[in-house]
């Protein structure tokens, strides 16, 4: 079909390649969560990025996750007044075949508390309800995430607490 406007079109577009945009600055929005993930699709063996089959290795890297989330939440309370109100453990398991992006499952809980050691522990239990139906002794997770959601200021925990 035809463009409503082509000359005018064309014009925004060879404007914007030379760099000229007329928009108005916006200013930059705040994040919606904060979260940290790591992926594990290495080959089983001696890879630092195989997939995590066992529940030490689950905890060591969630405790690295759990860090990175704690640390930039903290921030994120310091520069924004923000803080999270909603944990949410995501992972992808390899399947029978070790076909490595075959499944992704997630869940989500209230956040009690923002330290590296809280986030972890609350982490490793809703990561094991996904992981529930796999053998212990080969989780096969191939991305494991954890996220900060439902970021908000004093100002908005307030006003939603007096409903």
């Amino acid at each position: 079909g035809e463009w409503a406007h082509p000359d005018e079109v064309a014009n925004t577009a060879c404007r914007m390649a030379a760099g000229i945009d007329d928009n108005l600055v916006q200013e930059r929005r705040l994040p919606k969560q904060v979260s940290s993930s790591k992926n594990f699709a290495g080959a089983r063996g001696n890879s630092a990025r195989a997939p995590i089959d066992t529940r030490e290795a689950l905890q060591r890297w969630l405790l690295e996750l759990a860090q990175d989330v704690a640390d930039r939440l903290a921030q994120d309370t310091v520069d924004n007044g923000r803080i999270a109100s909603t944990l949410v453990a995501s992972c992808r398991f390899e399947d029978d075949a070790g076909n490595k992006w075959a499944t992704s499952r997630s869940r989500r809980m209230p956040m009690r508390e923002h330290s590296a050691a809280a986030i972890a522990r609350d982490g490793l239990a809703l990561t094991l309800e996904l992981a529930a139906e796999r053998p212990a002794r080969r989780l096969g997770i191939t991305m494991l995430c954890l996220s900060a959601e439902n970021l908000e200021s004093g100002a908005e925990r307030g006003a939603l607490s007096r409903f």
